[in-house]
């Protein structure tokens, strides 16, 4: 059964793979900051969900272009764009012109799954489909990748936001 959030202060959030308590600060210069812990000013408590997920986006745009350019740099693989979408259970695509979509919530796996999506879809830049040998391309770069796919096929769930 999956709680449902109120997104008050006390509720624990995912992270990068981390669960962490939401916290209430008056003393913020912004509506949330994360320093180790993830906190919100008190003034936007009333729109907390919208706030959250603004960040949420925020850190996901930064931390999944970095991640991309490395693995890109890393392969060799050129990708035309890249993109945040609003996916719910579709964790990235890659489009036939070598555009990459990522949905925000990956922020919210460990990071090891989200370098896993990341060269999933990088992998689809060499091969459009899901043969043998795109399977050994993705191998290439992260060997044990299956447990990774096992994550999300298990924990889908946790990543899950409600609308």
């Amino acid at each position: 059964m999956i709680k449902v959030k109120k997104f008050q202060p006390g509720e624990e959030f995912l992270f990068l793979g981390q669960p962490y308590q939401l916290l209430s600060n008056e003393d913020l210069p912004k509506a949330i900051i994360f320093d180790g812990s993830l906190k919100i000013s008190p003034l936007v408590l009333n729109n907390a969900r919208d706030h959250l997920e603004c960040w949420y986006k925020s850190q996901a745009l930064d931390y999944i272009t970095a991640r991309v350019e490395h693995y890109s740099q890393l392969t060799g693989l050129k990708y035309r764009s890249l993109r945040l979408s609003n996916a719910s259970r579709q964790w990235g695509s890659c489009s036939h012109k070598d555009s990459l979509h990522f949905t925000w919530r990956l922020i919210m796996a460990p990071e090891r799954v989200v370098d896993y999506v990341v060269i999933h879809e990088l992998m689809h830049l060499r091969q459009k489909n899901h043969s043998r040998l795109f399977w050994q391309e993705v191998a290439g770069v992260i060997p044990d990748y299956k447990q990774d796919e096992h994550w999300l096929k298990q924990n889908a769930h946790l990543l899950a936001w409600p609308s």
